[in-house]
């Protein structure tokens, strides 16, 4: 009976916070601005980190990166406290509480990489939320990505990965 009242109401806030923007791959040359989520359980999520951040500057890209911590005990970080979301500021059906989702609410990007390899409530919800014209992902969701580049043997590392999306933004012409 809970999760059925709990899948209703994970439904119910996707579609309340969902946007309407048609996504679709856009080119190097129109990318301006730039989000990124990024799982702090992963192995080397700061080398990955730091690559997005330099590959942001090298483009000319304004970019961001949220950090998402859904372990329970949660790790050390040294991470700005409106930049991550942690279990605790999840809500029982595993929405980020009000003040987590303003943030994600805040701007239209032009583009968003997700760099969580989970498929929960709480990265359905992010992946969602957040207003831009090309999604980019590690793990295919409900086809919320326009495009997903998967873990595999040659990119176990998420920043391995995140190496291969860059190749991958830098061919769309």
């Amino acid at each position: 009976m809970f999760k059925a009242i709990t899948s209703f109401l994970r439904k119910r806030c996707i579609k309340k916070y969902s946007n309407d923007i048609h996504t679709g791959m856009i080119p190097l040359s129109q990318i301006s601005n730039a989000i990124s989520v990024i799982d702090i359980s992963e192995n080397n999520w700061q080398n990955c980190a730091k690559k997005v951040n330099e590959f942001y500057a090298s483009q000319h890209i304004t970019g961001d990166i949220l950090f998402v911590d859904l372990t329970e005990e949660g790790i050390e970080n040294n991470i700005p406290k409106d930049k991550i979301i942690l279990r605790k500021n999840l809500n029982i059906i595993g929405k980020p509480r009000r003040k987590k989702t303003k943030y994600l609410l805040r701007y239209d990007y032009d583009i968003f990489i997700s760099l969580i390899d989970q498929d929960n409530f709480t990265t359905k919800f992010i992946s969602n939320t957040i207003k831009a014209k090309f999604k980019i992902g590690c793990k295919n969701i409900d086809d919320i990505f326009d495009i997903v580049i998967n873990k595999n043997k040659e990119t176990a590392d998420i920043s391995n990965v995140f190496d291969k999306i860059a190749d991958f933004i830098i061919k769309i012409r």
